[in-house]
């Protein structure tokens, strides 16, 4: 579904990419008092994004992984 973000606004997409990331790079702490102070976002009202973040790369990551090796085969 390609609207699934449309109703989510800018900011909290935003807000979930810096959580996503900040675990990808393990930092001490996954969303703190500050973060949540500068973008007015708590990480529980983050968590509906994050999961549809989560679902949507390992999608992704399933279908390029795919794709890379049909195009690998097809051009053996």
């Amino acid at each position: 579904d390609t609207v699934a973000f449309c109703d989510v606004s800018p900011s909290m997409i935003a807000a979930a990419s810096l959580c996503v990331a900040r675990k990808k790079y393990k930092t001490k702490t996954l969303w703190s008092q500050e973060l949540q102070n500068h973008t007015g976002y708590t990480y529980i009202d983050m968590q509906p994004v994050l999961y549809e973040l989560a679902v949507r790369s390992i999608y992704i990551l399933y279908y390029v992984s795919h794709c890379t090796n049909f195009l690998i085969f097809f051009f053996l």
